[in-house]
């Protein structure tokens, strides 16, 4: 897991001040443990599918997808 972005802007959330972190982490989905879903509701969602988020959410998500997309075409150009 690598930390991406803080979200530190002081507008961000209209009812607060709201501090947020992102950080991403690649694994195989395969392999991932169903069992630890229930615990907090979470679901995955392909990108196509992803439900419209609240905020300034979509950037939070945004960000991680063009850094990822950006490295893995990097990385590609020299094989």
């Amino acid at each position: 897991m690598k930390q991406l972005y803080e979200f530190i802007e002081v507008d961000r959330n209209p009812a607060e001040r709201t501090i947020s972190v992102a950080y991403y982490a690649l694994f195989d989905l395969a392999s991932h443990n169903e069992n630890i879903i229930p615990v907090d509701s979470a679901r995955w969602f392909s990108l196509k599918n992803a439900p419209k988020l609240i905020l300034d959410w979509s950037i939070m998500v945004e960000k991680p997808i063009a850094r990822l997309r950006k490295k893995g075409s990097e990385q590609t150009n020299g094989v």
